[in-house]
């Protein structure tokens, strides 16, 4: 009988003698900003299946503002509509952050300190101040002849957009994780999407604008309530 010396002659040690936290997956070491993102995409999902049919119902008018300026009006006039828009843009807007933070297109550089979490607040936070930003300017630069109705419809013509760019922004970023694209690529795509949609809409609002006061006087509506409050918050983004 051999003895077990002869039978095991040599052995090879498989468990590795390196620091393996190296080789962590960078999802896996960044847990807290892994939570919160968990957070948010369960949320989002959760409240789309239970407003579906309120946001399937108010697609089809987004797509009309998108081709055609008096359709704001139109959607406006819809209080069911109206509504309806404006919960599918608060659902949006979720996902749309968490993918705006993703892609690195608000990353100014005095947050790299404040960590994954701290950054993906900071960008929640400029957008959030966007969005006081703008409607301040709207205030300001009211004009005076233009009725309550096409002010506000004027005004939140924005968040109807705002749902065709986050769909379309979602949508991409999903087909280019699903293709294996480059990040840097995935990127770009969504800031030309972004650029796009932002040319659309303020083409749409100075057609409104301009129905119904002088084609300078829309321009300078225009200006003062989108174009200020949007070159504020890049500025903002690229030198800070």
């Amino acid at each position: 009988m051999e003895t077990p010396d002869s039978v095991f002659r040599s052995a090879r040690q498989l468990l590795p003698t390196q620091d393996t936290s190296a080789f962590i997956p960078e999802t896996f070491a960044a847990g807290p900003v892994g939570t919160v993102s968990d957070i948010i995409v369960i949320s989002s999902i959760l409240l789309g299946i239970l407003y579906l049919r309120r946001m399937a119902n108010v697609l089809p008018s987004i797509i009309s503002c998108l081709l055609r300026w008096k359709e704001s009006i139109n959607l406006e006039d819809s209080v069911k509509l109206s509504r309806d828009r404006n919960i599918t843009a608060a659902i949006l807007a979720l996902p749309f952050i968490l993918t705006v933070y993703g892609q690195g297109l608000i990353a100014p550089e005095f947050s790299e300190g404040s960590g994954p979490v701290g950054q993906l607040f900071l960008t929640a936070g400029m957008l959030l101040a966007y969005l006081g930003l703008r409607t301040v300017f709207h205030l300001i630069f009211r004009p005076k002849r233009l009725g309550g109705k096409i002010y506000s419809a004027s005004y939140k013509a924005f968040f109807s957009f705002f749902i065709a760019e986050a769909l379309l922004v979602l949508i991409t970023t999903g087909i280019c994780r699903f293709a294996g694209c480059r990040e840097s690529l995935t990127h770009d795509i969504v800031l030309y999407e972004t650029g796009f949609v932002f040319l659309l809409f303020a083409i749409r609002k100075a057609q409104i604008f301009g129905k119904y006061c002088s084609f300078f006087k829309a321009i300078l509506y225009l200006c003062g309530s989108e174009i200020l409050p949007a070159g504020i918050l890049v500025s903002a983004a690229i030198f800070l």
